[in-house]
């Protein structure tokens, strides 16, 4: 297994994904904090670890920590067609939300607009209509990422904002 994890670790970056190669890494956050109008802001930390296999995807996974305690997980994908720099993030969160985004890259910033968002129709489903989110690498290798979000009775608006510091591990 170890071997097979190795690989995994080593795979050369599929040449299509280039453009993205600032996104890969293990990030953890220097500031993570929430924000919506109809809630009272809250600090917490989260973690975001984007990898590949070689393949013309990036792979997401997202965790998030309030006061010590797990409070969310998003996983996914990223792809992009380097013909036009189209990227697209396709992402499933704990909470019971299927999004799929798209956005255009501009040299380290894709700001993500929301074409599909689905939510289970389980009790306690947060009720949020949409969700856009933005990535831009900053000078320092900072990672910020802005998440907007609406709900019936509220527009669009800021949500989160995280910036991030990379563990070292861009190899990825």
């Amino acid at each position: 297994m170890s071997q097979h994890l190795s690989f995994l670790t080593m795979a050369r970056l599929h040449e299509g994904l280039r453009p993205l190669a600032w996104l890969l890494g293990e990030w953890e956050s220097i500031q993570a904090k929430g924000m919506y109008p109809t809630s009272a802001s809250f600090d917490y930390t989260t973690t975001l670890k984007i990898t590949h296999l070689g393949q013309p995807v990036l792979n997401f996974y997202s965790e998030s920590w309030l006061g010590g305690i797990a409070k969310h997980v998003e996983c996914g994908f990223i792809r992009m067609d380097p013909a036009t720099k189209k990227v697209a993030y396709m992402c499933a969160q704990d909470l019971g939300f299927v999004e799929i985004e798209e956005g255009e890259l501009k040299g380290t910033s894709i700001e993500f607009k929301d074409d599909l968002l689905l939510s289970m129709s389980l009790p306690n489903t947060p009720s949020t209509t949409g969700l856009r989110r933005a990535f831009c690498l900053k000078p320092g290798g900072i990672l910020e990422q802005i998440v907007l979000m609406s709900t019936p009775k509220t527009p669009f608006a800021q949500h989160l904002y995280i910036t991030y510091k990379n563990k070292g591990t861009s190899h990825l």
